[in-house]
């Protein structure tokens, strides 16, 4: 079994894990609104 935890999320990046690795449990603290040009987290 594998869990992924982590404090930030961004949408894009929790649908890239769960298309590549379904079977894997993910727990975030907080998922942003989206990622910036640049692949940043946009405050």
């Amino acid at each position: 079994n594998i869990k992924l935890m982590c404090l930030i999320a961004a949408p894009e990046g929790l649908k890239y894990v769960t298309e590549q690795h379904p079977d894997v449990e993910i727990f975030t603290a907080a998922i942003d609104e989206r990622l910036n040009d640049h692949g940043y987290i946009v405050p």
